[in-house]
């Protein structure tokens, strides 16, 4: 599978050398959800890159990484930038980054790791397990504290218990690919 990227909306000459400051894994009903009878859908999951900006009283300013089943089931990494996401009913975990990695780079690698060829699970599930790998990535490169998967797995069981509807404690795994061609 070759990597699936869609870059048009990040602008990568203002925010590439970016210092990541933390890391949240943003989840909102407002993209990509599934809604069932009574019109409340999942949750989709993604990650924000919050930025360290210039000075400090500069516009907050994000990138997302946000992996969607657009040529169902294979996914394609949607990386933009824009504002903190300001939807009212979203939750996330936010983790801070270690050492200082510019936007581009922890983009690069995490596309050079394989984040953008996976395969949704039937149904369209599977954010949340694109979410959890991304971590573990991150953190075996020593970007972000150890413990970052287990913060996003406690967030998402406080969600479960507070709506089940919305949050479902089956966790569906999509597949990641290894690389075929350019």
């Amino acid at each position: 599978m070759k990597d699936s990227v869609y870059k048009r909306h990040l602008d990568i000459s203002r925010d590439g050398s970016l210092v990541v400051s933390s890391i949240a894994v943003t989840g909102t009903g407002t993209v990509s959800t599934t809604v069932d009878d009574a019109d409340k859908g999942f949750y989709h999951w993604f990650l924000t890159l919050n930025l360290a900006t210039e000075p400090e009283t500069s516009p907050a300013r994000t990138i997302t990484l946000d992996s969607q089943p657009t040529i169902y089931p294979e996914a394609t990494l949607i990386i933009k930038s824009q504002p903190p996401c300001a939807d009212p009913s979203k939750v996330e975990v936010t983790i801070p980054t270690i050492g200082a990695p510019q936007a581009s780079e922890l983009i690069d690698y995490l596309i050079s790791e394989g984040m953008a060829r996976y395969v949704y699970a039937d149904g369209g599930f599977g954010c949340r397990w694109w979410c959890r790998v991304a971590l573990q990535k991150l953190e075996a490169k020593g970007w972000v504290e150890r413990g970052a998967e287990d913060k996003y797995v406690a967030l998402q069981q406080e969600c479960a218990e507070r709506d089940p509807d919305r949050f479902p404690t089956f966790l569906k795994k999509g597949m990641f690919m290894e690389k075929v061609g350019d």
